[in-house]
């Protein structure tokens, strides 16, 4: 025994359980696409009358106090469930979350089995222990929070499981035992139980929304707002973990420069700039895939990262480039922008390489370029200490024509 009386952590219980109903709505409430927060919040909804109708059942009609207090159960355990999948950012289907108040639908109709105390407690023990086991394992499986925070919450799933599946045993063995009697010490430690899980279902639920915010903080940080692709921040902390995680396979990083984009701010004003930014961002997005590392990591600069990329891949993205970008002029104004882009291309299959020495070789590859006229990309070989750069013949990108 903890010390309570059951009747007393019940109505603590019901208590806890409006509390935290109301508080995880009131948080999805600005974050309504969190629907694990809706799902947990319907769940304790169901359990407040539940708990009272429960702890009522000597003053209430038999149907009131078993049927429809245990249906209430069965139906928030059911969302449970599928809040818990919601949290582990998995699909929750309708049917399985349904399944408990179906099966205790299903148990009622046997007249035979369902007047027996002692059949409702088997099976309205057996289908709880089994989807608390559910609940928590799930639990194991939810991103965002500490390993610690998630098995604390799923050992105080599977201890209410344990205590659920145990009842069966006691209710074998003594078919008259039943729920609610004085000095029940089982029943004792399952609603304990309950109120951990309680707790860290709000914790858990909690610590994703924020997580959730976090995130969005960081992808505002992290996205260029004129181009949507990756901010200089951004490219090098993506551009890091890409090299981290690679494998022996040749990687390569393109430095990319809008030529003469001062002359179209001179002629077109920031606005025409702008317009210039967002178009290269839009090409370089459907050019390079999803696949690449894109970011823009100065005013009208921009850095590429490509996985698998071997010579002769290189100098197909050299040619194929200069054929997107000139056959997409920017429209202005009623006005056409060619815009022009000088590059640097450096391949490398290094081990081990650091992404600001690799972003260096490929600018001297880019200066290059530029000093030999503009509208042309340098490819270049880097092995960890210095580039080795092998000029190619591409086709010139198109110098900027002001229509």
């Amino acid at each position: 025994m903890t010390g309570l009386d059951n009747y007393t952590l019940l109505v603590v219980l019901a208590g806890v359980f409006a509390v935290i109903a109301v508080g995880l709505f009131l948080i999805w409430l600005g974050e309504r696409s969190n629907m694990a927060l809706l799902l947990w919040s319907s769940s304790m909804t169901l359990r407040v009358p539940a708990m009272f109708m429960w702890m009522s059942g000597a003053d209430l009609a038999p149907f009131m106090s078993q049927f429809l207090a245990h249906l209430l159960l069965m139906a928030s355990l059911g969302l449970s469930w599928g809040g818990a999948r919601a949290c582990a950012r998995k699909n929750y289907e309708p049917i399985v979350m349904a399944l408990p108040m179906v099966i205790w639908l299903v148990f009622s109709f046997f007249d035979g089995l369902y007047d027996s105390q002692s059949n409702r407690v088997v099976v309205f023990s057996l289908v709880t222990g089994f989807f608390l086991f559910a609940i928590g394992y799930e639990f194991l499986q939810v991103k965002g929070a500490s390993k610690l925070l998630r098995a604390v919450i799923s050992c105080s799933f599977f201890v209410c499981g344990i205590s659920h599946v145990s009842r069966v045993g006691t209710t074998w063995i003594d078919p008259t035992a039943g729920f609610l009697l004085e000095g029940d010490a089982l029943l004792n430690i399952t609603l304990v139980a309950m109120l951990f899980f309680c707790f860290g279902a709000a914790i858990i639920a909690t610590a994703i929304y924020w997580e959730g915010y976090i995130q969005e903080l960081k992808a505002e940080v992290s996205r260029d707002p004129l181009t949507g692709l990756l901010t200089r921040r951004g490219f090098f902390e993506r551009g890091t973990e890409t090299l981290n995680e690679r494998s022996e396979d040749s990687i390569g990083v393109m430095v990319l420069d809008l030529d003469y984009f001062k002359q179209i701010n001179d002629t077109y004003g920031h606005q025409g700039g702008d317009a210039a930014l967002m178009h290269f961002g839009r090409i370089a997005t459907q050019y390079f895939g999803p696949s690449a590392v894109i970011g823009r990591i100065g005013g009208e600069e921009f850095a590429v990262i490509m996985q698998n990329l071997d010579r002769t891949t290189a100098d197909c993205i050299v040619q194929s480039l200069s054929d997107t970008v000139a056959t997409q002029p920017l429209e202005f104004e009623g006005k056409t922008i060619r815009l022009g882009v000088s590059g640097g291309l450096v391949l490398s299959n290094c081990p081990n390489l650091e992404l600001h020495p690799f972003i260096r070789a490929a600018d001297s590859a880019l200066y290059q370029a530029k000093r030999k006229g503009r509208g042309r990309i340098e490819i270049g070989f880097y092995n960890g200490e210095r580039s080795e750069k092998e000029p190619v013949s591409a086709a010139p990108m198109g110098l900027l024509r002001l229509a």
